[in-house]
C-alpha cells in the first residue's frame, strides 16, 4: 500500500517538475522552500501563482523573483 503524497515539498522533491501551478487559492502554500527547491532542479523554473485576488495567491511575484534568483 503506497501512501498518497501529501506534502508539497515532498512532492516537489520526488517528482521533479519543471512547472507548478497554482489555482488553489490557499495563500503562501509556495513556500520559500518550495520555490527554492524548484530554481535547484531547473534553470529556470515555471512558477504559476494564478489564484485570486491576489490576497490568496500561493506565493508574490516579487517572492518568486527573489527566491529563485
Amino acid at each position: 500500500d503506497m501512501e498518497p503524497m501529501k506534502d508539497l515539498l515532498q512532492i516537489v522533491k520526488q517528482v521533479k517538475p519543471h512547472a507548478i501551478i497554482g489555482t488553489s487559492t490557499a495563500a503562501g502554500v509556495f513556500t520559500e522552500q518550495i520555490v527554492r527547491e524548484m530554481a535547484f532542479l531547473n534553470d529556470r523554473p515555471i512558477i504559476f501563482p494564478l489564484s485570486n485576488p491576489t490576497s490568496k495567491a500561493e506565493c508574490t511575484a516579487e517572492q518568486a523573483y527573489k527566491w529563485t534568483n
